[in-house]
C-alpha cells in the first residue's frame, strides 16, 4: 500500500517538473509584469463569478441528494461542496471530492447512498466536460488545421465511455464481476458492511431514476456552471489585457478542464500551461501570455474557492469512518 502511495506522490510531481521546465525557457519578468498589470476590477467580478458557479454547483449536488426526501439543506450542500473542493485541490484526478460522501453520511446515515450522490454529481459534470470537449477538439482542427486528438480516437472514446457507464449503472452486470473479487480478497469481517454499502449505493440510483426532473434540472446547473467558467476566463483575459475573442476561449477551457483531470498534477500544474501555450499559440498569443492566463485561472478557479473550503473544513473536519 505504501507503494502505491508512493506512486502517486510522484505522479503528483509530474506537473511542477513540466511547469519547471517551462518556466526555465520563458521571460518570468514579462510574465509577472502582464500579471501586475492586470485590472482588478474585471479580475474581481470573474472570482464572483467562480464562487456563484461553486455555490450553483453545491445546489445541484443538493437536488441530487434530496430526490426522495429533503435530508440536505441548501447551507450544509453549501459547506460539505466548498470541503469536497478543497479536499480534491490536495488530491490528483481530485478524488478527494469523494468525502462530501462522508459529510453526507451524518444526515443519512448511510455511506453507500451519500457516495452514490457524489459519483452522480460528479458525472454529470464529466459528460458535460467531454461532450464540451468533443466539440472544441473538432471546432480546433476545422478552424485551425491541427489535430489535437483524432476524430477516431475521439469516438473510440466516447464510445468507450459510453459502456463503461452502462456497465457501472447496471447493479446485477458489475456485481457479476466483482463477485470473484470480493470472494477472494475481502476479508469475511467486512463483507457485510461492504455488501449493505454496495445495495445502498444503487439504492439511490433507483430513487433517482423516479424523479427524471431533477436529474433535467441539475444537468441544466451543470450547463449553467460550464458557462459561466467560460465567461469568467474571458473575463480574466480581458483583465490581462490578451487579445483573444470569446469563442476561442470557450473552445479552449473545455480542453484545459479535461487535463485537469488527468491524476498527474495537482489542480492541473504544469499540464494546462503547456496545453495553453499551445492552444493560444495557435491564436498567435505569446507563451509568457498563455502562463500569465494559468496562473490566474488557478488562482480563482481552485485556490480561491479552495481557500473558502478550507476554513468551513477547520471549522468542521472529519474522519473517514467506512462504517
Amino acid at each position: 500500500m505504501r507503494k502505491v502511495h508512493g506512486l502517486k506522490r510522484w505522479f503528483a510531481l509530474v506537473g511542477i517538473i513540466i511547469l519547471a521546465l517551462i518556466l526555465l525557457n520563458l521571460d518570468i519578468a514579462k510574465i509577472i509584469s502582464i500579471l501586475l498589470g492586470i485590472n482588478l476590477g474585471l479580475f474581481s467580478v470573474g472570482v464572483l463569478l467562480d464562487l456563484s458557479s461553486a455555490v450553483l454547483k453545491a445546489k445541484k449536488w443538493q437536488i441530487l441528494v434530496n430526490a426522495e426526501t429533503r435530508v440536505l439543506s441548501f447551507a450544509k450542500s453549501v459547506e460539505y461542496f466548498f470541503i469536497g473542493f478543497f479536499l480534491s485541490v490536495l488530491t490528483p484526478g481530485r478524488v478527494g471530492d469523494l468525502a462530501r460522501a462522508f459529510y453526507l453520511k451524518r444526515e443519512t446515515n448511510s455511506l453507500g447512498g451519500a457516495l452514490s450522490t457524489v459519483i452522480l454529481d460528479r458525472l454529470i459534470d464529466i459528460v458535460l466536460l467531454f461532450s464540451l470537449g468533443f466539440i472544441a477538439i473538432v471546432s480546433f482542427t476545422a478552424i485551425f488545421g491541427k489535430t489535437i486528438i483524432s476524430i477516431d480516437i475521439l469516438i473510440a472514446l466516447a464510445i468507450a465511455l459510453i459502456v463503461a457507464g452502462l456497465i457501472f449503472l447496471k447493479k446485477n452486470f458489475l456485481g457479476f464481476f466483482l463477485r470473484p473479487f470480493f470472494n477472494v480478497f475481502i476479508p469475511e469481517k467486512f463483507k457485510g458492511t461492504l455488501k449493505m454499502t454496495f445495495d445502498e449505493f444503487y439504492g439511490f440510483f433507483g430513487k433517482i431514476k423516479t424523479s427524471p426532473g431533477r436529474l433535467a434540472v441539475a444537468s441544466s446547473i451543470g450547463l449553467l456552471t460550464w458557462i459561466m467558467a467560460f465567461v469568467s476566463s474571458y473575463l480574466f483575459i480581458l483583465a490581462l489585457g490578451i487579445n483573444i475573442p470569446l469563442y476561442f476561449v470557450a473552445l479552449a477551457v473545455p480542453i484545459i478542464m479535461l487535463l485537469d483531470l488527468l491524476p498527474i498534477s495537482f489542480s492541473g500544474i504544469g499540464t494546462r500551461d503547456a496545453a495553453l501555450i499551445f492552444l493560444f499559440g495557435l491564436y498567435g498569443i505569446a507563451a509568457e501570455e498563455a502562463v500569465a492566463f494559468s496562473f490566474i485561472f488557478l488562482l480563482s478557479g481552485y485556490w480561491v474557492v479552495a481557500l473558502v473550503g478550507a476554513i468551513f473544513f477547520m471549522k468542521n473536519s472529519i474522519s473517514l469512518d467506512f462504517s
